[in-house]
């Protein structure tokens, strides 16, 4: 979830800069914690970005997106991903439009909600990568293990057993003839 947070920031931000520029950000000198809550407070992006990344976060939820099933493919689950993705952009553009804000670009989030959809499936699709490469790997030392050790018992049965019938012929009262 931590993950999907700072993309969906970074994506946001991204998107804010590529259309407005990063000056606005760069030419602030904040010399305190407090000043920069304050600035914070005074901008309606940060707070729109925040609104955005808990509806982000609440729809990834309800899709069940905070865990990797193995039953589902990867093109389900980056539908999935699209899915929640465009019904939180839906909800923030339709909250911009409620409380008349003029200042948010629809655009910008428009442009959001697409970035968010590759990064967030392409981080999915990433980490499932890494789980199947590594529950495989798991695996196949695991099943290698295993046939060691069955090798390893059969070896020392075989071995038993040709102990026991040397022995058992070398004893004179056994001895049939």
């Amino acid at each position: 979830m931590a993950i999907d947070v700072i993309l969906v920031s970074l994506g946001a931000i991204a998107v804010h800069g590529a259309r407005f520029g990063f000056e606005n950000y760069l030419g602030i000198e904040i010399s305190s914690a407090q000043q920069l809550i304050h600035q914070a407070y005074t901008q309606t992006y940060p707070a729109f970005l925040l609104l955005y990344v808990a509806l982000i976060v609440m729809a990834c939820m309800s899709q069940h997106l905070y865990r990797t099933p193995r039953e589902i493919g990867a093109l389900e689950e980056s539908y999935k991903v699209a899915k929640a993705v465009g019904f939180a952009t839906v909800l923030l553009v339709l909250f911009i439009f409620v409380s008349s804000n003029k200042e948010i670009s629809r655009l910008v989030v428009v442009f959001a909600g697409v970035t968010n959809i590759g990064t967030l499936a392409g981080w999915r699709y990433a980490k499932r990568l890494y789980v199947q490469k590594r529950a495989t790997t798991t695996w196949a030392t695991q099943s290698a293990a295993f046939w060691m050790r069955i090798r390893t018992a059969m070896r020392e049965y075989w071995d038993q057993s040709t102990i026991l019938i040397k022995s058992l012929s070398n004893n004179s009262w056994i001895n049939c003839s």
